[in-house]
């Protein structure tokens, strides 16, 4: 079985933004790209102001928790990227992954 592409949106609470874009890419991409949503300081909580846009993005109704192996697996992702695209930034030349 191929392994689909990984998309990771991340916004600081993880209680709209990103959540709506993991259930936009999950709709849109269904069966060609596997979706997370992140936040850096999850809030535990959805924005109130954007809960029926959640819902219509069909994200769900409430952040959803991860398993500790899970999040280990989101943040070392997160860490990968990261070092690759301030080595690529900083020296012009992409580290190898």
């Amino acid at each position: 079985m191929k392994r689909l592409p990984t998309i990771l949106f991340v916004c600081v609470e993880n209680s709209c933004r990103s959540q709506m874009a993991e259930g936009f890419a999950r709709r849109h991409g269904a069966g060609k790209v596997a979706a997370w949503s992140a936040g850096s300081r999850p809030s535990g909580k959805v924005n109130e102001t954007e809960w029926d846009y959640v819902i219509t993005m069909g994200c769900g109704d409430a952040p959803k928790h991860m398993s500790p192996d899970d999040f280990r697996k989101v943040r070392d992702l997160v860490a990968r990227h990261l070092r690759c695209f301030l080595s690529e930034s900083a020296h012009g030349e992409p580290l190898q992954r």
